[in-house]
């Protein structure tokens, strides 16, 4: 039979080790906890932040948005004449078709007067390769007067690499 001292000792240490696990395991959820605190803090330090971010973000949103608009506006002033002037359109999409070794048949249809502005629709009839045709878009698109595109057929002509495009567009000018 066993000694009664080797008995309780088996149990003290037992009651020594369950202890030193328990206060391991205290130790542990401590330390978790704290380290859960920090988190949530540095969390809610970032979300201030990044909500003081949202507000300087979307405040200089509007900002830009404001000076778009403005200088879309004062772009088109600049793009649309105060009267109408045909010539002045004749040239602008000469200019944009300058050195592109397009044929251009340019035709006037029956303008539109609107409340602020004169619609003056027009038909150019170009007779040119397919990069060429791009490039002479983009300088309609990018001239000095503002060409609102409305439609494009293109077809295909028997010269090799030729195409015959008829561009319906609009230009503006103000009502004086």
């Amino acid at each position: 039979m066993k000694d009664i001292n080797e008995y309780l000792d088996a149990k003290t240490v037992i009651i020594i080790v369950i202890f030193l696990v328990a206060a391991l395991t205290l130790f542990s959820c401590y330390r978790q906890w704290n380290s859960l605190q920090s988190q949530i803090e540095a969390s809610t330090v970032e979300l201030d932040k990044n909500s003081a971010l949202q507000v300087e973000l979307n405040r200089l949103r509007l900002q830009l948005r404001e000076s778009t608009e403005s200088n879309l506006e004062e772009e088109m002033m600049a793009r649309m004449p105060s009267h109408p002037d045909e010539t002045g359109l004749i040239l602008a999409i000469n200019n944009a078709i300058e050195g592109s070794k397009a044929v251009v048949d340019i035709q006037f249809r029956e303008r539109l007067t609107n409340n602020k502005y004169i619609e003056m629709p027009i038909t150019i009839q170009i007779s040119t390769d397919y990069r060429t045709l791009v490039e002479v878009l983009h300088n309609l698109q990018n001239s000095e007067r503002y060409i609102q595109l409305r439609g494009l057929t293109i077809s295909a002509t028997g010269e090799l690499n030729k195409l015959s495009v008829v561009v319906d567009a609009s230009a503006f000018s103000y009502v004086s």
